[in-house]
């Protein structure tokens, strides 16, 4: 449930496929206790932390924003630039669901709140890690009189939100924390540019592409360390390298859309445990990939990535 598209970033995402956005929705206003149907909330059945079951409205929707808080959690304050980890069941004021993480083992979602519809940003902000809330979302704080998949224009939006964890990733002070390394490089390969700030990644034609996976620490964080079953917030920078040296020019995150976070927690996938794991927040990591072959047989370039680790979720 995307409020905007992250301009530029498909071409970077190109370079190294392992990297994703997720969007959805929401927002707030009055909170409450309890699941049972109050005035502009449909009743809620279910203990937290399990699938909840959602009534259909009644009578006329609510024209204004509403939340409450169905179980209080004791986590942390959710931050309005926070990239949340949530699990929800979303449906219709009518009461047909339309998405929900419970179904077919999906898992937590992870959402950036100023990538979503304004209800989700306004609903979520400011309740708490551990926190069951409820939305309901009219039009204009939805998706207006546009339709949107199997949302009908007009519509009415009532959510059920298990927030699991939050961290702003687009603070980058536990990247200027960093202790520099200065790792020899190899010939033709270099990395300038001040922890916290967007490296300089410069490869000439004297370099030799890689022929197998290195990973090398640029800058040290003091940040925890990245577990199996984290998602990473990073900025990413990345260059391809052919048999006749570099091509084009190195793309960056720093300029090209923001933050990037790992969709799923980096141990479902053995490439991200390659990039992430053990890794401290805060860390500017090099790494090289050798050229390999793609889908449909074809030949990918050689890649050289440097990831800045600015933040991370824990799904469990």
């Amino acid at each position: 449930m995307r409020s905007r598209t992250v301009a530029g970033i498909n071409r970077l995402l190109a370079i190294l496929a392992v990297f994703s956005i997720i969007a959805i929705v929401l927002t707030s206003c009055s909170s409450g206790d309890g699941s049972q149907a109050e005035k502009g909330f449909p009743a809620v059945t279910g203990k937290a932390g399990q699938k909840p079951s959602i009534a259909k409205g009644t009578g006329q929707p609510p024209k204004e924003l509403k939340t409450r808080v169905l179980h209080k959690g004791d986590g942390h304050e959710v931050g309005k630039k926070d990239t949340v980890l949530a699990s929800y069941t979303g449906q219709l004021w009518n009461g047909k669901v339309f998405d929900s993480t419970w179904e077919n083992n999906r898992g937590p979602a992870s959402f950036g709140l100023d990538q979503v519809i304004p209800g989700w940003k306004e609903g979520l902000a400011g309740k708490h890690v551990g926190d069951r809330v409820q939305l309901v979302i009219p039009p204009d704080k939805g998706y207006g009189d546009k339709e949107n998949g199997p949302i009908p224009a007009g519509s009415t939006l009532v959510f059920v939100v298990d927030i699991k964890d939050s961290a702003n990733m687009t603070d980058t002070s536990a990247l200027a924390s960093a202790k520099p390394l200065n790792p020899e490089l190899g010939k033709g390969l270099s990395v300038a540019g001040k922890p916290g700030t967007k490296p300089e990644l410069k490869i000439s034609k004297e370099f030799k592409a890689p022929t197998e996976f290195q990973v090398t620490v640029l800058n040290e964080g003091k940040g925890e360390p990245i577990q199996a079953d984290d998602i990473v917030g990073y900025h990413i920078t990345a260059q391809l390298v052919g048999k006749d040296g570099p091509k084009d020019s190195p793309q960056s995150s720093w300029e090209m859309g923001g933050i990037q976070n790992t969709q799923q927690s980096i141990g479902t996938n053995p490439n991200m445990m390659k990039l992430f794991l053990g890794q401290k927040i805060g860390s500017r990591v090099l790494v090289q990939m050798p050229a390999a072959k793609g889908a449909g047989g074809a030949t990918q370039d050689a890649r050289v990535v440097i990831l800045d680790l600015t933040g991370k979720l824990a799904t469990k």
